[in-house]
């Protein structure tokens, strides 16, 4: 395995467990998340144990949890689903995975550990930087004239 075969370039790149999108209820919104998942090229898979059918389906919450990416919760609050996400599932998900809690209610129990916003700090991101600059500089080369340029005077 060479050094650049660890590198993801985006969602639709990279094996399939780097982009996956698990997907816990499948109700009307997280039907809807899936499609706009999908859209984004994630491959999607969903566990719900009252949706017969749909896309990929996980038969239970740990075979789901094994290979999410970025886990999204659309469930209600019931005596069902309470403490259904804690310390143990969330040990469960792969390295580095994403929890999105959409639900309306606070059923995720445990330490929850928030971090802030950093996609600047991927690797997809500082590929988009390097593009970016170099299409800026070829541009500029080209036709003489500089993109991106602030008027001093303007401010």
């Amino acid at each position: 395995m060479t050094p650049t075969s660890l590198v993801r370039t985006g969602p639709r790149s990279g094996p399939a467990h780097w982009r996956t999108f698990a997907i816990v209820g499948l109700g009307r919104i997280g039907t809807a998340t899936a499609l706009r998942a999908r859209g984004l090229g994630f491959r999607t898979v969903f566990h719900d144990p009252y949706v017969p059918l749909g896309i990929e389906r996980a038969e239970t919450l740990h075979e789901l949890l094994a290979q999410a990416v970025v886990l999204s919760l659309h469930t209600p609050l019931t005596a069902e689903t309470r403490g259904l996400i804690g310390e143990a599932e969330i040990g469960k998900l792969p390295a580095g995975a994403i929890v999105i809690n959409t639900a309306r209610a606070p059923w995720v129990e445990g330490r929850v550990i928030v971090t802030p916003h950093a996609a600047f700090c991927s690797p997809e991101a500082e590929a988009d930087l390097r593009r970016r600059a170099q299409e800026i500089m070829f541009s500029a080369l080209l036709t003489g004239t500089p993109q991106c340029v602030i008027d001093p005077a303007s401010e």
